[in-house]
C-alpha cells in the first residue's frame, strides 16, 4: 500500500523515472527510424536480413518496455497528485471512529478449517485475480442459516488473501455498527472530515460518497459485511437491495470484491449483480474431523465422531461446541461427566432432541430446528461448568445477551459490585467474574479474543480502545428464549440497564461531546437498543 502515498522524495523519484522512460522511447524510436530503411532494402534470403529481424525484434521489446515504464509512472504521478483521496489515512477524527476496528477478527477461526476448501479456494482467487481478466460489479454473497459456517468462510477468505488484498470487515448485525464501520472505512479510504460530516448528516449522499473512494482505491480490496440478516440496512430507504442503490451496490472497480453473509437466501433479494453461495452443513466425515481437531482420539474413534456429527445434523457451530466441550471435559475428569462421543450422543438423546430432527433425512436444518440443536448442545457445556463450580456462567451468559448485537465493552460494563448488589451475582468479585468469563470463552460461548491479537491505541493521550467480547448470534437469540421461558427477564434487565447507566457515569469514558472519547462512546451506544427481548 505504501507505493500508492505520495511522499516528496518518492515523487522526485518517480519524475525521475518517467524522464527516464521518456527518454528511453525517443532513443529508441530515433534507433529504429534509422534502422528499419537499410533492414528493408536487404533481400529476405540474405544472412543478415534474420540477423536484422531479430534486432528489429528485440528493438520493439524494448520500445513496449520504455513506454510501459513510462505509462506506470505517469499513472503513479496522477495517483499522487489526488492526495489522500485514495490512500488510507492513519489519523482518527469525528469522520474516523476508532473504536469498531476495520480490521478482520481472524482470531474467532479455528487451527483448522474443514470442509470448506473449495469454496474458500474459489473467493480467494477471485480476490486476489489480476485486474485486467477480472469482471467488474462482481458481489459475493454467502448465504445459509445461522450457525452455518458463514462467518468462518468469509474469515478464511479474508485470512488467505491478506497481504495481498486490502481487507476491511465490518459487522452489519445493526444499524450503529454498520454506519459506524461504514463512516470510519469512508475516511479511511481519504474522505476529509468536512466530507464524512455532510455525508452522514444528509446534505450529501453518504452511500455516494463511499461508492466513490472504493471505486477510486488504486489497489486490490475486499469489504466483507458480516451478518447481514436484515438486508434493509444495506438498501437505500424504500428500495430492495436489488436496486443497488444502497450501501451494497454493484462494484465498478475491477480491483475490489464485496463478500456478504447473510441468512436471507432467496435470490430476489440480491439481485442479478450478486453471485450466491450457500454454506450448507458438513458431511459426517468432515464433521467427525471438527470434532478430533479439538478432542483427539481421547474421545474416540473416527466412526463414533462421525455419528455424533451426524446427530448433530453437521451444523458447524454445534461441532465446535461439543468438540470444545469435549476437549474440556478430557483434561479436567470429573464424576459423572461426558467425555467421549458416544456419552456425548447419549446425554443428547436424553435431552429429546430427536424432537428437533422431524425432518426427513434429506431435508435441510431450517434456523428453528439448528436453534434447538445449538440450545442443547450449549446446555450441556453450561451443564458442566455447574459440575466444577461455575453455575453463575450460566446466568452471565444470559445477562450478556441482553445487550445489542455487538462488540460487548465488558471491562465498562461488567461492574462486579454492581453486579454482586443484584440477586443475580451474590458475592461476586473481580477475580470470579473473570474467572467465569474466561470459563465460558474456554468452551467457545464467547470470544475474548481481539481481532489482532492485541489492544488498539486510540487517541493522543496513549489510551486504548475499550476490550470487547463477543456472542454468536445463534447464543444471544436462544439465551433470550431461555429469560422469556424462565419469568426473570424483569431482574436481568434491571441489572443491564443499571450496568449501562453507570457505563457512562464513570469518569475514564468522559464527556461524549470531547472527540477523544468518542472510540468509548462507540462501543457503549449500540447496545441500549439491545435491552430488550425480541
Amino acid at each position: 500500500m505504501g507505493l500508492f502515498i505520495a511522499e516528496p522524495g518518492r515523487r522526485r523519484r518517480l519524475w525521475g523515472v518517467a524522464v527516464a522512460g521518456l527518454a528511453g522511447a525517443a532513443a529508441t524510436a530515433i534507433w529504429l527510424a534509422r534502422v528499419l530503411p537499410g533492414y528493408f532494402a536487404q533481400p529476405l534470403n540474405d544472412r543478415s536480413a534474420w540477423a536484422g529481424v531479430i534486432g528489429m525484434f528485440l528493438t520493439a521489446f524494448g520500445l513496449l518496455v520504455s513506454l510501459a515504464a513510462l505509462g506506470t509512472a505517469v499513472a503513479q504521478l496522477r495517483q499522487d497528485s489526488r492526495g489522500p483521496a485514495v490512500h488510507p489515512r492513519p489519523d482518527r477524527g469525528p469522520g474516523q471512529p476508532g473504536a469498531e476496528s476495520l480490521a478482520a477478527p481472524v482470531g474467532l477461526l479455528d487451527k483448522h478449517v474443514q470442509g470448506r476448501d473449495g469454496l474458500v479456494g474459489d473467493l480467494a482467487r477471485d480476490c486476489r485475480r489480476n485486474w485486467w481478466i477480472r469482471r467488474p460489479g462482481l458481489v459475493h454473497v454467502l448465504v445459509g442459516m445461522g450457525g452455518g459456517g458463514k462467518t468462518t468462510v468469509a474469515l478464511s477468505v479474508a485470512s488467505r488473501v491478506a497481504g495481498r488484498v486490502r481487507v476491511w470487515w465490518i459487522s452489519a448485525e445493526n444499524p450503529t455498527v454498520l454506519q459506524t464501520g461504514l463512516r470510519r472505512l469512508a475516511g479511511e479510504l481519504g474522505a476529509s472530515e468536512a466530507e464524512v460530516e455532510r455525508a452522514w448528516t444528509g446534505l450529501d449522499s453518504a452511500t455516494d460518497l463511499l461508492s466513490r473512494r472504493l471505486t477510486a482505491y488504486p489497489n486490490r480490496w475486499l469489504l466483507v459485511l458480516d451478518n447481514a440478516d436484515d438486508t434493509r440496512l444495506l438498501a437505500a430507504p424504500g428500495q430492495p437491495v436489488a436496486a443497488g442503490t444502497g450501501w451494497l451496490r454493484p462494484i465498478s472497480s475491477r480491483q475490489g470484491t464485496v463478500l456478504v453473509t447473510s441468512r436471507d437466501t432467496d435470490p430476489d433479494t440480491w439481485g442479478g449483480w450478486c453471485e450466491l453461495h450457500r454454506v450448507g452443513m458438513l458431511a459426517a466425515a468432515v464433521g467427525a474431523r471438527v470434532l478430533l481437531d479439538h478432542t483427539g482420539p481421547a474421545a474416540g474413534t473416527t466412526e463414533q465422531a462421525a455419528a455424533l456429527a451426524r446427530r448433530l445434523d453437521g451444523l458447524p457451530l454445534a461441532l465446535r461446541l461439543a468438540g470444545r466441550y469435549l476437549a474440556a471435559a478430557g483434561r479436567m475428569p470429573l464424576p459423572g461427566a461426558v467425555a467421549t462421543f458416544d456419552g456425548y450422543s447419549a446425554a443428547l438423546d436424553a435431552g429429546r432432541l430427536s424432537a428437533v430432527f422431524d425432518h426427513a433425512d434429506d431435508a435441510v436444518l431450517d434456523d428453528t430446528q439448528s436453534r434447538g440443536v445449538i440450545d442443547r448442545t450449549w446446555e450441556l457445556s453450561l451443564d458442566l461448568l455447574d459440575q466444577r463450580g461455575l453455575g453463575p456462567a450460566r446466568t452471565l451468559l444470559r445477562l450478556l445477551a441482553l445487550f445489542g448485537a455487538a462488540p460487548i465493552p465488558y471491562q465498562l460494563l461488567l461492574d462486579p459490585g454492581q453486579m454482586a448488589d443484584s440477586d443475580l451475582f451474590p458475592s461476586l468479585d473481580t477475580p470470579r467474574l473473570y474467572e467465569l468469563l474466561h470459563a465460558l470463552a474456554g468452551l467457545g460461548l464467547l470470544d475474548l479474543t481481539p481481532s489482532d491479537g492485541q489492544e488498539t491505541p486510540t487517541g493522543a493521550n496513549g489510551s486504548t480502545d475499550p476490550v470487547t467480547l463477543r456472542l454468536h448470534p445463534l447464543l444471544r437469540d436462544t439465551s433470550r428464549h431461555h429469560l422469556t421461558r424462565s419469568g426473570q427477564t424483569p431482574t436481568y434487565l434491571r441489572l443491564a440497564t443499571r450496568l449501562l447507566y453507570q457505563a457512562t457515569q464513570q469518569p475514564g469514558t468522559g464527556n461524549p461531546d470531547d472527540p477523544a472519547t468518542w472510540p468509548t462512546w462507540q462501543t457503549i451506544t449500540p447496545h441500549p437498543p439491545g435491552l430488550r427481548l425480541s
